[in-house]
């Protein structure tokens, strides 16, 4: 149960950091801008943190094929 909740907050949260676009106004620069980071994010920097995301999120839904193939 714990990996299927995991595995959809990993995977909405790929979604908002990959599909979410970068500007002053998105929700992500004001929580940034809150934080006192005064740099936007670039394009580059939320493709990679969701694809990450989804790569971990892949990662924890098949764990146990995963341990199968690897042990």
């Amino acid at each position: 149960m714990i990996r299927i909740i995991l595995s959809a907050l990993f995977l909405l949260n790929a979604i908002f950091w990959g599909i979410y676009p970068v500007s002053i106004d998105s929700p992500l620069s004001k929580i940034l801008l809150f934080f006192g980071y005064e740099e936007m994010a670039t394009f580059w920097l939320h493709l990679l943190i969701g694809t990450l995301f989804y790569i971990l999120a892949i990662v924890i839904c098949q764990q146990k094929i995963i341990q199968h193939l690897w042990f």
